[in-house]
């Protein structure tokens, strides 16, 4: 299981570099059209609004943990 999300995971990237071989989209292809979820993945993983809100979720809670860290440090 681990290692087919790894898999997906490394496909999804190569996608998005445009870096797939034609076998490789062939199986990222059918991964996406098995269910309606893995299509939802995929349809966010390509929207450019859904990634930026994503990464400013994940810089916020980074300057959170930071900001922990440091009062932490300062006791």
């Amino acid at each position: 299981m681990m290692e087919t999300r790894m898999l997906i995971a490394r496909l999804l990237i190569q996608y998005r570099n445009q870096q797939l071989t034609g076998t490789d989209q062939d199986e990222l292809l059918d991964w996406v059209n098995r269910s309606a979820a893995h299509r939802a993945v995929f349809e966010k993983i390509n929207d450019r609004n859904y990634l930026r809100e994503m990464l400013d979720r994940l810089l916020a809670a980074q300057d959170r943990v930071w900001k922990q860290v440091w009062s932490v440090l300062k006791e």
